[in-house]
């Protein structure tokens, strides 16, 4: 039984925002992983294929393994984390990446690679959608698109520490040894998870951060999530829909590429080795971890989600098709349109928001789950029909001319499918559509 607090009312609001910090800190250290993990094989592609003899479809179905098991822990996230709650969903989760960096480090054959490559999805998978949860119980809601934008930034950082640093490190440690140390990290993570995250204020006996704001409650602490209900409610409605899909679309071709693809095409197509290569992909990581807390900064400031997501997705699909059908660009030129393209594509980020923002705040893991669903679907499909598009009878650029062609229509499919997405005034609406609704009865 939790002892009664002796700190005054004052001091508890002052714990509370000091003590979340920590709390995120961790979740947000363990999301750094996430997207290490994520996109670390297109660096070490050449690796991979040589020790497991590996075609082209082969090793997209290895990048492809974290990308499937990720999108099918998506909505069982979403419940565990309305239901378990984010400590011990993200413990768990953070033993089991341990476990698969490990065995994918040690796999003396190409199945055991896959299973470890499995596991990591899996256990990586928890990880946002927990952050979120975390951001709706330790944070205000005029922050969610902030503390998004930020979780993106630091998740982005691993994503660059996966390019020319990585290569660096594997040429330093070899692959096998740097992802054997990466398991051990995320083990030392996930102790930290259990001893020091706690689901919401109240665990600690201190006010909730609706209290803090002066509001009533939207969610009773005490009632019952029913799962039920709540992926009823989520699936039901269908301003979810818009999100699921730009965010499934964009997600396949930045992921696509960046995570899977990139590497190999500058290579291939520019003549460079492939730390040099990885530069190219770097630049667009770096670009995209300025813009997420840019964005979520602005769309707050704006109160507005709609509005940028859709400036830039047009100005980030357009950069997409004149790298498509531009050839074989100046070097200075085609990294400008990459950093212009990952800069922009960011707005995907503004799916998360909107779909917890239309939904019953009771069920925003739920909600967000499902919408995040989307992205790995794409993200898992992808890098697979952009291998199988590849023309092995050619050369330099005419190798991937089919698969980017493919790509460019999935990113005009994005921005076509914003368009249709709701503004929510970066607000939840999920209550005022109801008071219409039974308004309109009424009438």
């Amino acid at each position: 039984m939790q002892q009664k607090s002796m700190l005054t009312k004052e001091q508890q609001y002052q714990k509370v925002l000091q003590y979340r910090w920590i709390v995120y800190g961790i979740l947000v250290l363990c999301y750094f992983f996430v997207f290490l993990h994520r996109l670390a094989v297109g660096v070490i592609k050449t690796e991979l294929i040589d020790e497991f003899a590996m075609t082209p479809v082969g090793f997209a179905t290895l990048g492809s393994m974290y990308f499937y098991a990720y999108a099918l822990m998506q909505i069982p996230t979403g419940i565990l984390a309305d239901t378990l709650g984010a400590r011990i969903t993200v413990t768990v989760g953070s033993v089991v990446t341990a476990l698969g960096s490990i065995l994918f480090g040690l796999a003396p054959g190409v199945g055991l690679a896959y299973a470890g490559r499995l596991l990591v999805g899996l256990g990586v998978s928890v990880t946002f959608i927990s952050i979120t949860k975390i951001q709706t119980m330790w944070f205000k809601e005029k922050e969610f698109g902030t503390m998004t934008g930020l979780t993106s930034l630091i998740g982005n950082t691993g994503g660059i520490v996966a390019q020319t640093p990585l290569a660096l490190l594997v040429a330093a440690f070899t692959w096998r040894t740097t992802f054997v140390g990466f398991g051990v990290i995320s083990l030392a993570i996930a102790v930290l998870c259990f001893i020091f995250v706690r689901n919401r204020p109240q665990d600690m006996n201190l006010p909730s951060i609706a209290e803090i704001e002066g509001r009533s409650e939207v969610v009773s602490t005490k009632e019952k999530v029913s799962i039920k209900e709540g992926l009823k409610g989520v699936f039901s409605n269908k301003r979810v829909i818009a999100p699921f899909l730009f965010l499934m679309l964009y997600s396949a071709v930045f992921l696509t590429f960046a995570g899977t693809w990139g590497v190999s095409y500058v290579r291939d197509v520019y003549g460079l080795t492939t730390i040099e290569a990885s530069r190219y992909i770097l630049y667009m990581m770096l670009a995209q971890a300025a813009a997420n807390i840019t964005i979520g900064v602005v769309s707050d400031k704006m109160k507005s989600r709609k509005k940028p997501l859709i400036v830039l997705g047009a100005l980030g699909s357009v950069a997409w098709v004149i790298i498509t059908l531009g050839g074989k660009l100046p070097l200075p030129l085609f990294s400008l349109l990459l950093v212009i393209f990952s800069f922009s594509i960011t707005c995907l980020a503004m799916a998360w928001s909107i779909g917890k923002e239309v939904c019953n705040p009771k069920y925003s893991g739920m909600a967000v789950s499902v919408v995040n669903t989307g992205g790995f679907i794409g993200a898992a499909v992808g890098p697979a029909i952009f291998g199988a598009l590849l023309r092995e009878d050619a050369m330099g650029i005419d190798i991937y001319r089919s698969a980017m062609i493919f790509m460019a229509a999935l990113c005009l499919a994005g921005y076509i499918s914003s368009l249709f997405s709701k503004e929510t005034h970066c607000r939840n609406i999920y209550f005022d559509d109801e008071k219409n609704r039974e308004t309109a009865d009424l009438i």
